[in-house]
């Protein structure tokens, strides 16, 4: 995760069994369905 005065920038997701998952930040949440060994960056609006 990169943080810039105290809010986040972006982050990065790996998946290691290739589950979904939600990602939330703020009010906003997404789901992610990665595969094995899938990264996955997401900005602060969680767009890629």
């Amino acid at each position: 995760m990169e943080w810039k005065e105290n809010k986040l920038v972006s982050a990065t997701i790996r998946s290691i069994n290739g589950t979904e998952t939600k990602v939330r930040y703020g009010d906003k949440i997404i789901d992610l369905q990665l595969k094995p060994g899938q990264v996955k960056k997401l900005e602060a609006d969680l767009e890629e």
